[in-house]
């Protein structure tokens, strides 16, 4: 509880390819606009799911920094930089 991580759990195959382990993310909140943290994968969940019809995976993110206004279950908006 000590340190924040983001976990999404919405990519589909075709986005997940391009992830690995150490993939550089950027994380933004749609409660506060002007906060932007940089992040890493952290784990990928190796077992998608069936989310109506599309198969998802589960990707937790390590923000490299924390910021004393962010809550639990606020809404995250991660940007994987993958080439």
């Amino acid at each position: 509880l000590a340190n924040w991580q983001v976990e999404t759990e919405d990519l589909t195959e075709l986005d997940i390819v391009g992830v690995s382990a150490t993939t550089p993310v950027t994380l933004t909140f749609d409660a506060i606009p002007d906060l932007e943290i940089p992040g890493r994968v952290k784990y990928i969940r190796p077992l998608g799911t069936d989310n109506r019809g599309d198969i998802v995976y589960a990707v937790v993110i390590e923000p490299v920094r924390q910021d004393r206004r962010l809550l639990w279950n606020m809404t995250a908006v991660a940007e994987f930089q993958v080439e």
